[in-house]
């Protein structure tokens, strides 16, 4: 295949990024900016794995653990099973035992980072596949399954969950802690949100970039096959 080719399809992808980083604009800038990040890895994805994988969100999730170099894709997100013990009385499961294992790594008081979470084969006694509530799995807390649903709220609502950004020098994802007080029970109850700043987006979509381009060289893949350009808008 032509080297041409894949340098001409980093180059559009490069403009569209330098595009994205060059708007400005007022409260909201910061979503819409997400919005469109996500977008371009969508669109990467698609370039990648279009004709072998035909669920968006495995392809996503997929791409991101493959080219993005992002060593905390398949941790465990301990903060959100916490969460989801509580809110369905799982206390007495092993989930439990997993849970207060790892949670006393989380700060209170400053930005606790993913890698004190652990990696999905690392925790004994239960399959990453196994039903835990319905049709929940531990495969649904990876860190980049957690992306990839802030990415369907944030694109289709508009709106992201998480934390806010309350420390400005992280580039890093991270979990930021929060309480509140029952004053029937006097007691505290404590969590932790998830914040993804958008400096960890440009830099997943950067670190793909080098590595799809070595990957279509490699494979002799021409990625501009994978989308359609037909005049007929229906497949």
């Amino acid at each position: 295949m032509n080297k041409s080719v894949v340098k001409g399809y980093m180059k559009r992808l490069n403009l569209i990024f330098e595009s994205i980083k060059s708007l400005n604009g007022g409260e909201f800038l910061d979503i819409h900016k997400k919005v469109l990040y996500l977008n371009l890895l969508d669109t990467m994805s698609k370039g990648v794995y279009e004709k072998e994988i035909n669920s968006s969100g495995l392809r996503f999730k997929t791409f991101v653990t493959q080219f993005s170099d992002w060593d905390d894709s398949n941790r465990v997100s301990i903060a959100q099973l916490k969460l989801f013990i509580e809110k369905h009385g799982l206390s007495s499961s092993k989930l439990n035992e997993i849970v207060y294992k790892y949670i006393p790594k989380y700060s209170e008081c400053k930005p606790t980072l993913f890698n004190n979470d652990p990696i999905i084969d690392e925790l004994e006694g239960i399959c990453r596949t196994e039903r835990l509530f319905k049709k929940v799995t531990l495969n649904d807390f990876t860190h980049v399954s957690l992306l990839w649903s802030f990415r369907c709220e944030l694109v289709h609502e508009s709106r992201g969950r998480g934390g806010d950004e309350l420390f400005e020098r992280m580039t890093s994802p991270h979990y930021i802690h929060y309480f509140e007080h029952n004053a029937q029970k006097e007691e505290y109850y404590h969590w932790w949100e998830i914040l993804y700043p958008l400096s960890f987006f440009e830099a997943l979509i950067e670190n793909s970039f080098s590595n799809i381009e070595v990957y279509f060289l490699k494979n002799d893949i021409n990625p501009f096959d994978n989308y359609n350009f037909e005049k007929l808008w229906i497949d």
